[in-house]
Formats: C-alpha cells, sequence, structure tokens
C-alpha cells in the first residue's frame, strides 16, 4: 500500500508540472479524468489534449448528455 501511495504522489506531481496532458481515450474514465485535471489550480496554464476516436465523446451516452460534458470541458 505505501509503495501505491508513492506511486500516486509521484503521478500527481508530474501532473501538476505538466504543460501540456494528453488524455486517450473520450469515455466514460477519459472524461473523467480531463475533468479532475480541469479542476486543478493551475488547469488554466494547462494545454489538455483529448484523443478519440471518431468526432464525439462519450459515445455510450445519450447525446445532450455527450455535448453537455463537450461544453463544460471546452469551457475549462
Amino acid at each position: 500500500m505505501a509503495d501505491r501511495k508513492k506511486g500516486l504522489a509521484v503521478l500527481h506531481k508530474e501532473v501538476n508540472d505538466a504543460k501540456n496532458i494528453l488524455i486517450v481515450g473520450g469515455g466514460i474514465v477519459g472524461i473523467e479524468v480531463a475533468g479532475e485535471i480541469a479542476f486543478l489550480p493551475n488547469a488554466s496554464e494547462k494545454k489538455i489534449t483529448l484523443a478519440v476516436r471518431g468526432d464525439k465523446l462519450l459515445k455510450e451516452l445519450d447525446p445532450k448528455a455527450a455535448t453537455a460534458c463537450d461544453e463544460f470541458l471546452k469551457s475549462k
């Protein structure tokens, strides 16, 4: 468990220090990660890119939810 905590602390520091972040996948997990990063105190200093197959996020959800999510992330 201690090793896991160390690994997560390293990852958290890398995300905090990064200027450019690439997230592969526009599904539920990828969107959740993007949303979490968007709320970091220094998020406005970061360029977050979502690489998705096709032209829509969250294909498995209702189109209205996907559109709302897309608009929210773009506003951040």
